[in-house]
């Protein structure tokens, strides 16, 4: 899948279609290697029933702009408490979603955060475990994954990652992303998985 960069309108497109999620995607000073967490969930007798590494990211709630919706996220997720003023300008994803999916246009936001590796983030109900990832590393995440190792925000995941790996300059992650979710299986989250098991 080629993802289609969109100049000419994104604003009016915007408008029409308000943001639905946010998130941060962690690098270190260097931009060499980002933060992801491992998000489990469990049934009622503790059994983990789905997995996936992926940034801090989630729905916005009433009122939130995409920032304080990215800042709230970090915090419950990572135990990470970013300012505005550190974060980058947003990667903007505009997804086109199947016809029978309620809501046909979804928009996300991606902000580049720098953190050392010396600073160790606090382990949530919803993340168990973190790790530093470089670019291979990433490369061999989002091209052979099995699915017990799966994105754990799926296609909007992978795309932020390919974004970042493509990316040699943090001033280049910025931007807008189009692209389809029409294909079934490999672009379901894990969240996804689970509400509709």
């Amino acid at each position: 899948m080629s993802p289609e960069i969109l100049k000419p309108y994104p604003e009016k497109l915007l408008h029409l279609h308000p943001y639905k999620t946010a998130g941060i995607l962690i690098i270190n000073p260097s931009n060499t290697k980002i933060l992801l967490g491992l998000n489990q969930e469990t049934n009622e007798q503790g059994t983990i029933i789905a997995s996936g590494w992926g940034n801090p990211a989630g729905s916005k709630l009433p009122e939130e702009t995409p920032i304080l919706t990215c800042m709230r996220e970090t915090k419950e997720e990572f135990g990470l408490l970013f300012n505005p003023s550190q974060l980058s300008s947003p990667l903007i994803l505009i997804c086109e979603r199947p016809k029978d999916q309620k809501k046909r246009i979804h928009i996300a936001y991606c902000f580049l955060a720098t953190l050392s590796t010396s600073i160790t983030p606090s382990k949530s109900s919803e993340v168990k475990e973190f790790k530093w990832w470089s670019k291979q590393e990433i490369i061999q995440l989002t091209d052979g994954f099995m699915d017990h190792e799966w994105l754990w925000g799926g296609a909007w995941t992978e795309m932020i990652l390919r974004r970042w790996v493509e990316t040699n300059n943090p001033n280049q992650f910025p931007g807008i992303i189009s692209f389809s979710l029409f294909a079934p299986g490999r672009w379901r989250s894990s969240y996804d998985r689970i509400k509709n098991h």
